[in-house]
């Protein structure tokens, strides 16, 4: 417990470093394992990001398949370890973790270049965006495509 309890605050301070610089604005995002859980992306969708947003000014993405639920949840349902057992082999502990480290780095990308402010907005960053759309909606269909 000691440990747990050391390793997030040490993750605690890092993210509060990474976070407060003022020049890494518009040029970071993060990709945490448990955000297209079940239950964490229906209690982000009240999120503080769109609590003060008019509604005419928020996106809203496609929300995650069961698929992409399910691959999540096992994903985030994997512990520390330097192998895998029998169970997680039956699982496909693995290609679930690869899987969902892709599609929510997809999501979180396609996220933030539709956020972008308006001056961001080029024909580079329309391209990405309709590229990471595409990417999107193979991995609702298919979490495990580019694994």
């Amino acid at each position: 417990m000691v440990n747990e309890v050391f390793l997030k605050q040490i993750r605690r301070l890092n993210y509060n470093l990474f976070f407060a610089k003022d020049e890494l604005e518009n040029r970071r995002i993060t990709s945490l394992i448990y955000e297209l859980t079940r239950d964490e992306f229906l209690r982000s969708e009240s999120d503080e990001r769109t609590k003060n947003m008019k509604v005419a000014e928020r996106i809203f993405l496609p929300k995650p398949s069961e698929k992409v639920f399910d691959a999540a949840e096992i994903a985030m349902d994997t512990g520390t370890t330097l192998w895998f057992d029998e169970k997680d082999r039956k699982l496909n502990r693995l290609k679930n973790l690869v899987a969902c480290g892709q599609f929510t780095t997809c999501y979180n990308l396609l996220d933030y270049v539709m956020k972008l402010p308006d001056e961001y907005q080029t024909p580079e960053i329309a391209a990405l965006t309709e590229a990471l759309q595409k990417d999107w909606e193979t991995f609702n269909n298919n979490p495990f495509w580019l694994v």
